[in-house]
């Protein structure tokens, strides 16, 4: 029992003499930590199995489409009627064309030089989904003149079922993630 005790201190003893920076300073050394190389990030992305904002923006815009689809031909097969199916079709392209554009922006700033990719920090992440809302919106005041007389149910079937895939891919992407690491 003693030699447990004496190797768990010993233990403990060695983690705390390597948090401990060169000034002697414990809490320094927790709040600034040494700067990754290139090389360490991606082999920590690569082991978290972490995804970059352009390649969730188009799974999720292509799990958008697919909702969209599937939503036109169940509304229109239930309903039998086509005006019904085109309506929850609009619904769900107010989701996809805003994402659409959202997806042409982020992928030609990923393919810019440095300088450019941070003009898309936060504040520009937040630019881009107000006018993403505002598309979203004007969109949705549009329907009634681009259907004729819309059925405002099967819009807003098609609109929150669409919008709904961001939770999709976001827990695909936790569930890939989990079963990456149950492999390690």
């Amino acid at each position: 029992m003693k030699d447990r005790l004496q190797t768990a201190h010993a233990q403990m003893y060695q983690a705390e003499s390597h948090a401990q920076n060169e000034y002697g300073d414990e809490d320094t050394a927790k709040a600034n930590p040494k700067p990754l190389t290139r090389s360490e990030v991606d082999a920590l992305r690569k082991k978290l199995g972490g995804m970059s904002l352009q390649a969730f923006s188009v799974k999720v815009l292509v799990w958008q489409v697919l909702a969209a689809v599937t939503v036109f031909v169940l509304i229109w097969l239930v309903s039998s009627n086509l005006l019904v199916g085109y309506s929850a079709l609009y619904g769900a392209m107010c989701v996809v064309l805003p994402s659409a554009l959202v997806v042409r922006v982020v992928s030609r700033r990923s393919g810019a030089d440095r300088a450019q990719r941070n003009l898309l920090g936060p504040v520009g992440l937040l630019v881009l989904e107000t006018v993403k809302v505002g598309v979203t919106i004007a969109l949705l005041c549009a329907a009634p003149f681009v259907l004729s007389s819309p059925d405002w149910v099967a819009v807003v079937a098609g609109f929150v079922v669409t919008l709904k895939m961001y939770w999709v891919v976001a827990f695909l992407g936790l569930r890939q993630a989990k079963q990456i690491k149950k492999w390690e």
